[in-house]
């Protein structure tokens, strides 16, 4: 008489072989199922594209000043003292959105810093050199990259160019800020006055 203990393997191979699949198939439901669990919680826990720092026009004040930092801090020997002046001119973009592009009339040796619509902030060579623009005279030059099409200065660009111009008077104390006349000026330089003055870098 044959005696079996409850849950051995069956003596039969055949019998073995369909038992070990039959285990085989329940343990893959399992894993399938709980890493599909797995993901699914994933998911729901992700915070969603709206709660996500993604565009610069989001950023907030402490973003934008650690930006300007960098920036004036690109040049390898920073001289506080010998500039004269900051002069802003609005400049038209030559790409349509293309960051930092600018019209044959503009060359970038005529600026020290490029703010771009996306409020993006790039020091060029005649800062990182600490260098007089083309034209020789010592005044720190932010050319603000504006689209021809629009008449408004963008939020994230207003914000971008206050926190540039409160890091260069940081570091080279409070030097008159003026208005220039950009040879190829989008209609946005109407709008330049007006937000220096809200911002209170005009009288």
């Amino acid at each position: 008489m044959e005696v079996r203990c409850f849950g051995a393997e069956p003596n039969d191979p055949l019998q073995s072989q369909m038992h070990q699949r039959v285990r085989m198939t329940k343990t893959l439901a399992t894993l399938a199922v709980s890493m599909t669990a797995g993901a699914l919680l994933l998911a729901w826990l992700e915070p969603k594209p709206s709660n996500v720092l993604a565009a610069p026009f989001a950023y907030d004040r402490d973003t934008f000043k650690l930006a300007a930092r960098h920036a004036v801090g690109a040049a390898s020997d920073v001289q506080p003292n010998g500039w004269t002046a900051v002069e802003v001119l609005a400049v038209a973009d030559a790409g349509l959105g293309r960051r930092g592009t600018l019209t044959a009339t503009q060359p970038p040796d005529d600026f020290h810093f490029l703010v771009t619509a996306q409020g993006d902030l790039q020091p060029l060579a005649p800062w990182r050199r600490q260098r007089a623009t083309a034209d020789g005279q010592r005044v720190i030059r932010i050319g603000l990259v504006g689209d021809p099409r629009t008449t408004r200065i963008p939020d994230a660009q207003r914000n971008a160019l206050r926190a540039l111009l409160l890091e260069l008077t940081e570091l080279a104390g409070p030097l008159p800020v003026r208005v220039g006349n950009g040879r190829a000026a989008p209609p946005t330089h109407a709008d330049l006055r007006t937000v220096l003055s809200e911002q209170g870098f005009l009288d």
